[in-house]
């Protein structure tokens, strides 16, 4: 498409959610933070059952530690998703070559 016809044409209308499918989504995401807790509760509660005090001192920094070391990394697939969203726009409004594959290896590297 021109690009005086991309400017002249009206925005399309872009539909909010209801309340109702903003829960639906909302509750099981919650449930995503509440694993972490009640996995570590499970992993106490083991450890103080098969192992002694000692092992179970060393759980909660080396579960502090891998939590920590996963939100850290929590980053990538938001910056990977953003990237690839905009590589897909610039490809729908460009005839030239795709830039989707290119963001998306930027966003792995």
């Amino acid at each position: 498409p021109s690009v005086s016809k991309i400017l002249t044409e009206a925005p399309p209308k872009i539909e909010s959610p209801s309340v109702s499918k903003i829960l639906k989504f909302a509750i099981p995401a919650i449930g995503v933070w509440l694993c972490n807790p009640v996995l570590s509760l499970i992993d106490t509660s083991t450890v103080g059952l098969l192992s002694g005090t000692a092992q179970q001192a060393a759980l909660n920094p080396a579960v502090a530690v891998t939590d920590y070391a996963a939100f850290l990394m929590a980053f990538m697939y938001t910056a990977t998703t953003n990237l690839v969203a905009a590589g897909q726009e610039s490809d729908s409004l460009s005839e030239s070559k795709p830039r989707t594959s290119a963001a998306l290896k930027t966003a792995l590297q």
